[in-house]
């Protein structure tokens, strides 16, 4: 629930604020607009995420110790993101996860061995960094389409229909 609560809040919050779209519509289209990643993502996402933690040394634990890495990571990562819902933070829930998950791991090595598998955290890590920039892109070239074929202070009023669609109105000063 707390994925839900901040990552939609975040997804949703640019559009409402600048008018773009009302929030009966922004909030059904960011389900809608997430579910495809669902459906195509599978549970690989969840998996190379899991492959962080050492998990040969977890399972030759008592299962004490893994419901105990477990509950660590759960509770580290929900008190953190209703910190930040509370404080007006952005914060995604993957981000904190993914953190909390590798320090849950740094602790069990202190205490059992093995090791967080760091070539997954700089893998993880780097789409972390990347997807932004990706969508970023995506999102300039499609406003630079759109931008050109309306430039001119006479058809702003139609760019901005035409940009309302997908989140994004035009200023003039």
């Amino acid at each position: 629930m707390c994925e839900w609560l901040s990552d939609t809040a975040n997804a949703v919050a640019t559009v409402i604020y600048t008018k773009a779209l009302k929030p009966q519509v922004a909030a059904p289209w960011s389900g809608f607009c997430n579910f495809p990643g669902v459906l195509t993502g599978g549970i690989a996402v969840a998996m190379g995420i899991l492959k962080l933690v050492p998990l040969n040394e977890i399972m030759a634990q008592p299962i004490a110790s893994g419901a105990c890495l477990v509950l660590a990571v759960l509770v580290s990562a929900t008190f953190w993101n209703l910190g930040t819902w509370y404080l007006g933070i952005p914060c995604s829930s993957s981000h904190t996860t993914i953190g909390s998950m590798i320090g849950a791991s740094i602790g069990f090595t202190y205490y059992y061995g093995g090791g967080v598998n760091w070539s997954k955290a700089g893998e993880i890590g780097l789409f972390l960094l990347m997807s932004p920039l990706f969508g970023f892109g995506v999102a300039m070239l499609n406003c630079g389409k759109k931008f050109m074929k309306y430039s001119g202070r006479r058809r702003i009023a139609a760019a901005n229909k035409g940009f309302a669609l997908g989140g994004l109105k035009c200023k003039t000063q």
